[in-house]
């Protein structure tokens, strides 16, 4: 793709032709030519006639992957999980238990990350969050992996944040970090929060334009938006 924009869309059609709007960064690329030049996007979003963005964080593990315009913040937020679990499995756990909860009442509040700090987990796993919270639905997700030996002599602070993009300064995950990195025995490890992802309104503007002009379709990013701001998250992680 001779456009080098990072905010390119590509409209999937499977005639094999292509065309270009170099106005609005909008491609018709065939199925067949997404693959092999964004090989990591999720074969399950190239649909017919699906609007796929560029990844809008800048970022060498994103360069050959692309995400679905209308469902861009429910895909960061999938992708920010996946990171967080890679990191506690790269430090040894054993078990990942993800379970997601809708609150009723915007009264209720998760503590964040930073917030919890040193007491988001111990020897025990005793943390508890003691606010009271209505469910409207949960759902849960489960890993259990095979004992992992870590090499706390190969633990490195600097390259083990620097290949993270959402989690880069997480500092729970960094006091968790440098308390296996001390060689301390985890047991158990939680951690519960409300997912904000960064809105981008300017990349909203244009997948909203080119949608609009391409299907006669509007998009309500701030449905998509405010939903993973409602819904939190429960990590608890076994070692």
């Amino acid at each position: 793709m001779a456009n080098n924009d990072s905010e390119i869309f590509v409209l999937v059609r499977n005639p094999d032709k292509q065309k270009a709007d170099p106005e609005n960064g909008v491609e018709e690329i065939t199925r067949r030519r997404l693959l092999e030049s964004f090989c990591d996007t999720p074969e399950n979003i190239i649909q017919e006639g699906a609007v796929l963005v560029r990844h809008p964080y800048l970022h060498p593990k994103f360069e050959t992957k692309l995400l679905p315009a209308q469902k861009l913040y429910d895909a960061l937020r999938e992708e920010a999980e996946l990171e967080f679990c890679e990191a506690l499995m790269e430090l040894g756990a054993t078990e990942i238990i993800l379970t997601y909860s809708t609150n009723k009442t915007q009264a209720s509040k998760m503590k964040t990350a930073a917030e919890l700090r040193a007491g988001a987990f111990d020897a025990e796993g005793s943390h508890k969050n003691t606010e009271e919270e209505v469910i409207a639905g949960q759902k849960t997700w489960r890993m259990v992996l095979g004992k992992q030996k870590v090499d706390i002599s190969s633990l490195d602070e600097g390259n083990f944040f620097s290949k993270l993009v959402y989690n880069k300064n997480n500092q729970t995950l960094r006091i968790l970090f440098n308390h296996i990195k001390s060689g301390k025995e985890v047991k158990k490890f939680e951690l519960e929060f409300k997912h904000s992802v960064s809105r981008n309104h300017k990349l909203e503007a244009k997948i909203k334009a080119s949608y609009l002009a391409l299907f006669s379709i509007s998009l309500d990013f701030e449905k998509d938006y405010k939903e993973n701001e409602v819904e939190s998250a429960s990590f608890v992680a076994k070692f």
